[in-house]
């Protein structure tokens, strides 16, 4: 990720670096909660409880890994539009 937005100079990673936080939850969360539906639908259809757990941890690992990107864009989204990032024309004095 660049530091610094090429079309208008926003500064993109913040003061403290708490920009990290945030998608780390999401696709914590969002991974975790893929991975438990996908575990309690297998057990459902009579799946192995091993099989059933296996695919569990392997959904939600692929799922944090696709969301990261998409978690890390709206976080700035969110810190940019409520105003914890510094504007490229602050940052710049």
């Amino acid at each position: 990720m660049y530091e610094r937005c090429p079309a208008c100079g926003q500064d993109l990673l913040g003061a403290d670096g708490a920009q990290y936080g945030g998608p780390m939850v999401f696709g914590y969360t969002v991974g975790g909660s893929a991975g438990v539906i996908v575990v309690l639908l297998l057990l459902a259809f009579g799946v192995y409880t091993e099989l059933a757990l296996a695919a569990g941890l392997v959904v939600s690992v692929a799922t944090i890994a696709l969301t990261w990107r998409h978690g890390k864009a709206a976080w700035t989204w969110l810190l940019f539009r409520t105003g914890q990032l510094r504007d490229a024309a602050e940052s710049d004095r």
